[in-house]
Order: C-alpha cells, then sequence, then structure tokens
C-alpha cells in the first residue's frame, strides 16, 4: 500500500513539475532554443533552493532544545543561508540574462507567484470537493 501511495505522490509530482515547464514556458513565451537553455537553468537553481529551504527546516526542529550559545551560531548560520540565497539568486539573474532578456526574467518571478496561487487555488478546490463527497 505505501508503495502505491508513494508512486501516486510521484506522478502527482511530475504532473505538478509538468505544469509548471508549461505554465513558465508559456508565460515567459520562450523559444525552443531559450526553453533549451533556461530549463536546465532553472531546474539547477530550483534544487538549490529546495536544499537550503530543506536545511532550514531542519534547523526549526531544534529551536527549543538549544542552548544560548548554539542559538547564537544558529542564529547565525540562519543569516548565512539568507545572504547566500540573494547571492544565488543574482548569479541566477546574471546567468539568465544571457538566455532570455530582461523583461522576460521579470516575467520569469511573476509566473512563479502566479503559478504557486493556482496550484494553491486547484489544492483548496479538491479539499471541497472531498470534503462534499
Amino acid at each position: 500500500m505505501s508503495y502505491s501511495s508513494m508512486s501516486q505522490e510521484d506522478l502527482k509530482m511530475d504532473n505538478v513539475k509538468a505544469k509548471r515547464i508549461a505554465f513558465i514556458t508559456d508565460e515567459l513565451n520562450l523559444t525552443s532554443q531559450q526553453a533549451e537553455k533556461f530549463w536546465p537553468l532553472y531546474n539547477a537553481y530550483s534544487k538549490n533552493k529546495k536544499e537550503n529551504r530543506k536545511e532550514k527546516r531542519d534547523a526549526d526542529e531544534r529551536y527549543k532544545s538549544l542552548t544560548d550559545a548554539q542559538a547564537k551560531t544558529l542564529l547565525t548560520e540562519l543569516i548565512n543561508q539568507e545572504e547566500n540565497k540573494v547571492k544565488d539568486k543574482k548569479e541566477f539573474v546574471e546567468k539568465l540574462k544571457s538566455v532570455i532578456d530582461v523583461k522576460q526574467i521579470l516575467l520569469l518571478f511573476r509566473a512563479e507567484r502566479k503559478f504557486k496561487r493556482e496550484l494553491f487555488r486547484d489544492y483548496k478546490r479538491q479539499i471541497r470537493v472531498i470534503k462534499i463527497d
């Protein structure tokens, strides 16, 4: 049973990834040449962001049992993570400039927010349907 649900989760995630690719490609109006160069950059940046979020979540779990010295160290680490996040985004934007124009970069950030909103709305609709049934 858990194997079945795990594969269903993988399918759902693959479906979300496919929708994200289609959505962003459409919103940015990427040519096939742009898409070929854009997606490897985007995927690497997204993977890095995901890893950073996981590190932050892992740190969140330790908060309650920290000594003052550990808390001070962790706070410094969290600030460094935020600084690295900004640095990573700047590097990502610089790499993108060689692939897509600046307007498309702005559209990308808007498209990401828009996609998340739509994904959340779909999720809420599914929850309502489940509650009604």
